[in-house]
């Protein structure tokens, strides 16, 4: 059986703290990591754009954590348990606010 690899981001603008925006912002899972029972800690790294994250993959402009709860019974079958994880980190990270459901492209 071929595993399906994840090769997933999303668009979206971002808003920093600093008070500056990007319009189509890249987030990418950069790892997941187990905190306890079913929670686990998702790496997420922001970068300027698609080509930036190809260009300097080493430096997001941003680096942000998201704790979430992984559902083992919504894996896919012929997915690898890391992968599954990283496709719920995405899922997660989607639904954070309406803005990201409403203003963002899967890329």
């Amino acid at each position: 059986m071929e595993m399906e690899v994840v090769n997933m981001a999303v668009e979206k603008s971002l808003m920093t703290t600093e008070g500056w925006t990007l319009s189509n912002a890249y987030y990418k899972i950069h790892d997941v990591s187990h905190l306890t029972d079913n929670t686990h800690q998702a790496n997420i790294w922001v970068y300027m754009s698609q080509n930036e994250r190809q260009v300097n993959p080493d430096t997001p402009i941003k680096r942000n954590l998201m704790s979430f709860e992984v559902d083992p019974s919504a894996y896919i079958e012929g997915v690898s348990d890391e992968e599954n994880k990283i496709k719920q980190a995405y899922g997660k990270l989607k639904n954070l606010t309406d803005s990201f459901q409403n203003d963002s492209n899967d890329v």
